[in-house]
């Protein structure tokens, strides 16, 4: 049996490309923000190409995974799709057509972005 290690790295980010959201009070643009997470493992000594798997909520026994990519050639893979929540995350790696048992299970959790431009409105 192979063994991975797995370690995830969560990152929010502003994007310029995604929805747009106008503040009003000082019409100032402000890009919705988009969420990611990276995961990075240790490759199998076999080779081969990894299936990266993902479950909504907190690792569990009875986790649901769905194949998010297949084919990843390197130790990474940046899943963009995510939102704010939980989400839980194993790999496999597929040589030759036969796929291996799955890596340890690893949760990423995705805070919401936090309110920007606090200011005074008056003071007395």
């Amino acid at each position: 049996m192979r063994k991975f290690a797995l370690a995830v790295a969560l990152l929010s980010a502003w994007s310029l490309f995604g929805q747009q959201v106008i503040d009003c009070n000082s019409c100032i643009v402000v890009a919705a923000p988009t969420h990611q997470v990276v995961l990075n493992w240790t490759a199998s000594v076999d080779g081969g190409v990894v299936t990266v798997y993902r479950a909504a909520g907190a690792c569990s026994a009875s986790s649901v995974f769905t194949a998010i990519t297949t084919g990843v050639a390197a130790n990474t893979f940046t899943d963009s799709t995510v939102t704010v929540g939980s989400f839980c995350y194993q790999v496999t790696t597929v040589v030759n057509g036969s796929e291996s048992l799955p890596s340890n299970q690893i949760t990423a959790r995705i805070l919401p972005s936090p309110p920007t431009a606090l200011a005074v409105g008056s003071s007395q």
